[in-house]
């Protein structure tokens, strides 16, 4: 069984901001905190971004997702394969 996590449940039910600096659930903290942490010890993730959640900013997205191949913790492929988004 692949583990779940929710967004709006698990990490903060306003998801937004690009940085740390940017106020609580910013998509650097999304990353460092939940995502990076997770991937690195798990083959596969499912992520729910639906449920309890109203809508995301590009820049929390960018950040949070991109950043994990921008800042060289994992590649692309890696990225496809690890996370499943529901």
């Amino acid at each position: 069984m692949i583990p779940l996590i929710y967004v709006g449940k698990d990490f903060f039910d306003d998801p937004s901001g690009r940085y740390y600096t940017d106020g609580d659930g910013s998509g650097e903290e999304f990353r460092e905190e939940v995502l990076k942490p997770l991937l690195s010890k798990l083959e596969k993730l499912e992520i729910n971004i639906d449920e309890n959640v109203e809508g995301y900013g590009s820049s929390f997205l960018v950040e949070a997702f991109g950043g994990l191949i921008k800042h060289g913790y994992f590649s692309k492929e890696d990225v496809k394969n690890k996370i499943t988004i529901s």
